[in-house]
């Protein structure tokens, strides 16, 4: 369940790490978390790179916390690793090389065949 705030304060930018299994289990905290960090900044580094689990639900999170930031012109980065990475290409999408403020695009992924 592990979540870790570098700057806890509302302040314009801030790095929220999410480490460990990140699957419907554990989905509702990581909700929380992720929607306070997206509202409160102008600027959110979101790092994946912890993760050992990735499930659709979460992937299902992190694209509806792009579109709540492109919404209000804000700024998501991504930094992923290895088995987020793997979760993506699973569930039949493709990364893409989106930047975050562009508001034509739903996801940080996409279906694959639609590239």
């Amino acid at each position: 369940m592990g979540q870790k705030k570098d700057n806890p304060r509302k302040e314009k930018v801030q790095t929220l790490r999410f480490e460990g299994r990140l699957t419907y289990e554990t989905i509702g905290v990581h909700h929380r978390n992720l929607l306070e960090a997206v509202t409160g900044n102008q600027e959110l580094n979101l790092d994946l790179s912890g993760a050992t689990e990735v499930d659709l639900s979460f992937l299902q999170l992190v694209c509806a916390a792009r579109r709540l930031a492109a919404r209000d012109n804000k700024k998501l980065n991504l930094k992923i690793n290895k088995v987020f990475e793997q979760s993506i290409n699973r569930y039949g999408f493709v990364r893409t090389n989106i930047r975050s403020a562009d508001k034509s695009q739903n996801c940080f992924w996409q279906p694959v065949g639609l590239g």
